[in-house]
């Protein structure tokens, strides 16, 4: 006997769960990555070497209608310059401490502290003063610090900020040491902190270039001020381009859960015909995954390796739309640091004076040989190299190349704060969104209005926790009438392809082999029955808010706001500091486990946490609410489905979420309760009003149909009618009105 139809809303309410499922689980997966284009060979440093990126000659600058160079910039000569032999930084006497500028004392008003390196003048640390690495508070964040990274069988010192190279009339002088790594930076005579200079020389040590250099921060500024320029002590013209390091990578934060989500993002003007004078400054398009930025490779071997050197800009997409750079950054979870130009915020050119950015990348020294694709992207260290325009530099004169740094928390607010970060629209580096198939629905301006609402939430209650759940409500009560009416549109068509399934199967039986007359006599049996197709497109609404749902989750995720912010005003701390709900961007932490553990090399486990469980348990219900019980009808291919969605739900579900943020469990637990309640008060008004009796469907469906027909048919008859009699009445007013012309009294009068 040939098998039953499958029910379309027992396929359909199955389908929807694991579409969801599956979504869920791209969400928490690493992004793909694409395979660069390889660099050349090995430099012996990365703080000492100019870059020279292999596809260098094969992208060019895209044409301009107008110069990107500020008005301090020299314009380059059309015949080069005469190289100057020998040319070196002179070494210092004696090595000096460069020190530091701002402070980590909350109480000083600085938010930074940064460290002076005498490598290249670059910054050996820069830490943030009002953020930490734990809930202890004893050790602030460290957002970028020199690191040794080993390229090939060599190991060097990459610095981040720091002025590298100048060349001079084509020959390259290193700045970040001497001839023989002598210190080569010192403070400037008279000077204070951060004002530094550097002299280059001649064979003959005849002084040939001054680099002074200063590096400013003001308090409460999450912005660096690097302002440095090249002053020509020679009788004679020079050229020069600089060299200066960028942002440098930081270790993921990911706490475990959803991947690695570090970016390089650009900041970039349109073409000057597009632009125009609009101020504003794009970021939407270019968005580089940490996997892309790195671009592990496999050598004819088979073997792993990340080239050294990659320019990423010019690239195909900024040449082929005539884009100009504004700033680079490189972003994590919650913190960023983005290289811009150092302008007036009133000024009507934003454009970044540099030829390219490339960026150098190696490991951390004690990755061992032979790693895996993996662990070479979590023990990658990459460096952003700066090279500026060519610049004419007359006898005396001099030529500037000034830089500046954002450096601080993914906060639009914050950024906001700071004059040339707003007017650079810096808050482009503030994107709510996991990447991978669910980019394209997560809405920015969505996630920017929840993150609105939840901040006036935790400003109201006081809580972020509580603030997690209200909104939750609030989206869930104003999405309330799309799912009602997908619900009752689903059930109704599920309710009436039960009812009629033995009928469809005496027709498949009968005509089986005539496709078209089975299909003939489905769609009148349909027709008698009420059912109307359309009825299986109530799910359709409810994918429509997944936009929503994903916006929210992806905000939940991502805003720095919920860091280190504890769940209902820290009650389960104050039971022996119970660390259960402490922090809501990390796990909840129920039953610590000291160092932990390692599950198949995949996820480390320090920690029992109690929420996923509770979610498997809301889950169990939620399903059960949701998916239909088996009848006799059910074929074995829809049991085993709903078989699989209850697996999926109850076990599968809270595994993926037992490493995610509490607050993202929170979310989840709420959502799924409140989809439980929702979900009975439907049916129960269902049930009330008879909306699934198949019999008062088809009568239904049949009235309808007899009024559709019928009723149009006597409406327009009456209308007739109505139309006719009253055209009589207006004809007996008018008769009984107008005069008798034959009527002697008439013949009187006139």
């Amino acid at each position: 006997m040939p098998r039953k139809k499958n029910s379309p809303a027992r396929t359909l309410i199955p389908l929807a769960v694991l579409l969801v499922g599956v979504g869920i689980a791209i969400l928490i997966a690493q992004s793909g990555s694409k395979k660069p284009s390889p660099g050349p060979a090995s430099p012996d440093s990365i703080a000492q070497t100019a870059p020279e990126p292999a596809d260098a000659a094969t992208l060019s600058p895209p044409e301009q209608g107008e110069p990107d160079e500020p008005a301090s910039v020299p314009t380059p000569a059309d015949t080069p310059a005469e190289p100057l032999p020998g040319l070196h930084a002179r070494p210092l006497d004696t090595p000096v401490d460069l020190g530091f500028i701002g402070s980590l004392d909350p109480d000083s008003g600085y938010e930074l502290e940064a460290n002076i390196s005498p490598l290249g003048a670059g910054l050996a640390s820069l830490s943030l003063t009002n953020h930490y690495t734990t809930l202890e508070r004893t050790e602030h964040v460290t957002i970028q610090e020199e690191q040794e990274v080993r390229i090939g069988a060599s190991v060097a010192t990459a610095v981040p900020f720091a002025l590298t190279a100048v060349i001079v009339n084509g020959e390259r002088v290193d700045l970040t040491s001497g001839p023989n790594g002598e210190q080569v930076w010192g403070l400037r005579k008279g000077g204070r902190v951060g004002e530094l200079e550097a002299v280059i020389v001649d064979e003959h040590d005849t002084p040939v270039l001054r680099i002074e250099r200063t590096i400013a921060l003001e308090p409460g500024s999450h912005d660096i001020a690097i302002t440095q320029r090249a002053v020509n002590l020679t009788d004679r013209d020079l050229q020069i381009r600089w060299i200066h390091s960028g942002p440098m990578s930081f270790q993921s934060d990911t706490g475990g859960y959803g991947g690695d989500k570090r970016r390089a993002r650009f900041g970039y003007w349109l073409d000057p015909k597009a632009q125009a004078s609009d101020p504003a400054v794009s970021s939407n398009e270019l968005v580089m995954p940490m996997q892309t930025l790195v671009g592990v490779e496999k050598n004819s071997a088979g073997v792993p390796f990340i080239p050294v050197s990659k320019q990423i800009w010019p690239n195909r997409l900024s040449e082929k739309k005539g884009l100009r750079p504004v700033w680079f950054g490189i972003t994590g979870r919650y913190f960023g640091v983005a290289v811009h130009p150092l302008a007036d915020p009133n000024s009507t050119n934003k454009v970044m004076p540099v030829e390219s950015i490339s960026r150098f990348a190696g490991v951390t020294p004690d990755t061992p040989a032979g790693t895996s694709r993996r662990d070479l992207l979590k023990n990658a260290v990459v460096i952003a190299l700066l090279e500026s325009k060519l610049m004419d530099v007359p006898a005396g004169a001099s030529a500037s190349f000034n830089l500046g740094a954002y450096t601080g928390p993914l906060s639009r607010s914050a950024i906001n704060e700071e004059p040339i970060a707003k007017s650079m629209g810096l808050d482009g580096l503030v994107l709510y969104n996991f990447g991978g198939m669910c980019a394209w629905c997560t809405f920015q301006p969505l996630a920017h209005l929840l993150l609105a609402i939840l901040k006036f939430l935790d400003a109201l209650t006081g809580d972020w926790g509580i603030a997690i759940i209200i909104l939750v409500i609030i989206v869930r009560t104003c999405l309330h009438p799309i799912t009602r009416w997908s619900q009752i549109r689903l059930q109704r068509f599920g309710a009436q392809m039960q009812a009629i399934a033995p009928k469809m199967q005496k027709l498949k039986e009968k005509y089986g082999d005539d496709k078209q007359k089975l299909q003939q006599e489905t769609t009148k049996l349909w027709k008698e029955e009420g059912v109307n197709p359309a009825g299986a497109l109530g799910c359709l609404p409810m994918f429509l808010q997944s936009p929503v749902w994903i916006a929210l989750y992806a905000t939940l995720y991502f805003a720095v706001e919920l860091r280190h912010q504890p769940a209902f005003y820290g009650v389960f701390q104050k039971f022996g500091g119970w660390p259960f709900l402490a922090d809501l961007s990390q796990s909840d932490n129920a039953i610590p486990l000291g160092t932990g553990f390692s599950v198949f090399g995949l996820a480390h486990i320090d920690s029992i946490n109690l929420l996923p469980i509770l979610l498997g348990l809301v889950f169990y219900f939620h399903q059960k609410f949701l998916t239909p019980p088996s009848t006799a009808t059910m074929t074995p291919e829809q049991e085993s489905t709903q078989k699989m969605v209850k697996v999926m739900t109850v076990v599968m579900f809270p595994l993926i979420m037992y490493a995610a943020p509490s607050g993202l469990s929170l979310y989840f637990i709420t959502n799924s309760t409140l989809a439980i309640v929702e979900n009975k008060w439907i049916r129960a008004h269902m049930n009330k009003h008879g909306l699934l009796d198949p019999d008062k469907i088809r009568e239904q469906a049949k009235a309808r149909r007899q009024s559709g027909y019928l009723a149009r048919l006597q409406q327009l008859a009456a209308q007739q009618q109505e139309r006719q009699q009253t055209s009589k009445r207006m004809m007996r007013r008018v008769k009984n009105v107008a005069p008798d012309r034959r009527d002697p009294k008439y013949k009187k009068r006139k």
